[in-house]
């Protein structure tokens, strides 16, 4: 059983990332067990939590082109 611990994460979009792109991004961070904590406080970027330490950090950039950088918080 893995008892790794959340990661808080903050994602960056570009600055060309559509609304769609954004809401992309959260389905996939949504749909692999994680959840958004905060979109309010980040113009162009989100805070969210990811079930596993690190899980998916790779994954997120790969499939996701809108996204810049994603920061473990």
């Amino acid at each position: 059983m893995d008892s790794s611990p959340p990661t808080d994460i903050i994602v960056l979009f570009k600055a060309s990332a559509s609304a769609a792109e954004k809401e992309g991004v959260m389905d996939t961070i949504k749909k692999s067990g994680g959840h958004i904590k905060n979109t309010s406080d980040l113009i162009n970027g989100l805070f969210a939590r990811l079930p596993k330490s690190n899980s998916g950090l790779a994954d997120l950039k790969t499939q996701h082109p809108a996204i810049d950088d994603v920061e473990i918080e």
